[in-house]
């Protein structure tokens, strides 16, 4: 009972999309790619594809500029929400290519940004990435 209705595209965040292994990270900040969306920056790096995992995700909220845990993590709440709701171009997109995608969003801003802002920016470096990850797919 557990089926999406059909036409609706599924909005989870499950932790199979989260970059949690050391590994990975230490890859994807020594050699990764990257761009600012502001008040995001953006680095990704391309890996070979596997099945299920097209595309990886971190989240993070420098603790120098955000001393208070609950600003940071409501930083991330808003950035994972905007991410959620508009990654389903990517994904369409990634299904396509010969490599999956471990990506990173790190906040820059040292103030609180209200949804909407955050809402813009995260479509802008979505819109950013489809671009580049074409390009260097053509290459």
């Amino acid at each position: 009972m557990n089926e999406e209705p059909v036409g609706f595209p599924n909005n989870s965040f499950p932790k199979a999309m989260r970059i949690t292994r050391k590994s990975q990270l230490d890859l994807l900040f020594s050699s990764g790619k990257s761009f600012i969306a502001y008040p995001l920056r953006v680095i990704f790096i391309e890996r070979e594809k596997m099945p299920g995992q097209e595309l990886s995700v971190l989240i993070s909220v420098s603790k120098r500029k955000f001393k208070r845990a609950v600003k940071r993590n409501r930083i991330k709440r808003l950035i994972r929400e905007n991410f959620r709701l508009q990654r389903h171009e990517l994904e369409s997109t990634m299904q396509y290519l010969p490599f999956s995608l471990d990506v990173a969003f790190l906040f820059l801003k040292s103030e609180l940004s209200d949804y909407s802002e955050i809402s813009k920016a995260m479509a802008k470096a979505l819109d950013l990435l489809k671009v580049k990850i074409q390009d260097n797919c053509d290459l």
